[in-house]
């Protein structure tokens, strides 16, 4: 799909771990409607460097104290 506004998927999606990382999760066998590929090959191919990982909500970060109202 392609508007003046929106292009989807998105150009670079194939380019972006924190993209491709939870959408291999959830649909690792779908087929990229342009590449032809399906996510997980091209998240095994990503050159990305980032780390992607899954946020835990509960995890404290050293340093930082909760706000307390």
């Amino acid at each position: 799909m392609e508007t003046e506004f929106l292009t989807l998927p998105h150009p670079r999606l194939h380019l972006r771990k924190f993209v491709l990382c939870p959408l291999a999760e959830i649909a690792p066998n779908f087929v990229h409607p342009v590449l032809q590929r399906d996510i997980s090959d091209i998240l095994a191919n990503c050159e990305d460097q980032c780390e992607a990982k899954r946020w835990d909500p509960n995890r404290r970060v050293p340093g930082l104290e909760p706000v307390n109202s």
